[in-house]
């Protein structure tokens, strides 16, 4: 469901917007592609995220941004600066 909600989210982008947006190069990363693979992995990333205690507060919804982040080649220091932002946010 989170894949098919990003999806339509994804489709809200008129084509002249996204074409600014990679013209000014504020959209460079490639969008993951969500074939049955790509949802395995992302199944596979969520359980990973979980095993962490650290993570155990963090809504489904937020652990699926971070996870989408790390697949969309975001660099190392923004998957730990997106890491340590949420568990401040939301540790109990």
């Amino acid at each position: 469901m989170l894949c098919l909600n990003q999806i339509k989210e994804d489709l809200r982008i008129s084509s002249d917007l996204m074409k600014e947006m990679q013209e000014s190069g504020i959209f460079d990363r490639n969008r993951l592609l969500f074939t049955h693979q790509g949802i395995t992995e992302i199944e596979e990333r969520m359980d990973h995220f979980y095993e962490d205690d650290a993570n155990l507060d963090i809504p489904i919804n937020a652990a699926y941004q971070h996870i989408t982040l790390e697949l969309n080649f975001a660099t190392s220091a923004e998957i730990k600066d997106n890491l340590l932002r949420l568990r401040r946010n939301y540790k109990e």
